[in-house]
């Protein structure tokens, strides 16, 4: 998770919103040290979808509906057509835009956690949008710790202004590592 967030993160200082996080696109490999230790090296991949601006942070010029709709943030799913809301109507201008490979990673988090791929039950685009749409997500496991859980969870907010900025997950995550590496060599 953290290699994964470190990429991400390089990506958002240099002004690239990749927009199509998923575990497709990160390649695994394993690596080894001259002292023969052995460890995972994550790489991101297929920048396809990428959007890049050299002069501004509000970059809006994205486009509804692209990407893989499993992965993808609600505010790049379009207008809401749901059985609870009526439709509405609103401009193709994201104010957010780094923020849909925050929730991305979220889905990303999950899968680590799971094995499962996200709403793997509903085999539906559309069923999936209706529910992300509606503010469902997936289940976490029970054995997931708390301080996980909260970080995937503030990944998965419908509202983009709230979510965490790599930045601020690259220093959770490090926190994270670091402390159980700490009581991991005390046990």
């Amino acid at each position: 998770m953290l290699q994964v967030a470190k990429g991400v993160n390089y990506l958002h200082k240099n002004r690239v919103v990749h927009r199509d996080l998923k575990s497709h696109n990160i390649l695994v490999m394993r690596m080894k040290c001259r002292d023969g230790k052995e460890f995972v090296c994550a790489k991101l991949a297929d920048f396809g979808l990428s959007k890049t601006k050299e002069t501004s942070t509000t970059f809006s010029n994205q486009t509804l509906n692209t990407g893989t709709t499993r992965w993808m943030a609600p505010e790049l799913m379009g207008p809401q057509t749901s059985e609870s809301q009526t439709s509405t109507s609103r401009s193709d201008e994201i104010k957010y835009p780094f923020k849909c490979d925050v929730y991305s990673f979220g889905m990303v988090c999950f899968e680590i956690l799971t094995g499962e791929v996200p709403f793997q039950s509903t085999s539906s685009p559309n069923a999936v949008k209706r529910m992300v749409l509606d503010g469902k997500r997936p289940i976490l496991p029970n054995d997931c710790p708390n301080y996980l859980k909260d970080l995937i969870q503030s990944c998965w907010k419908s509202d983009a202004s709230i979510r965490p900025s790599f930045g601020d997950i690259c220093v959770i995550l490090k926190t994270l590592k670091w402390s159980l590496i700490t009581k991991f060599q005390e046990i």
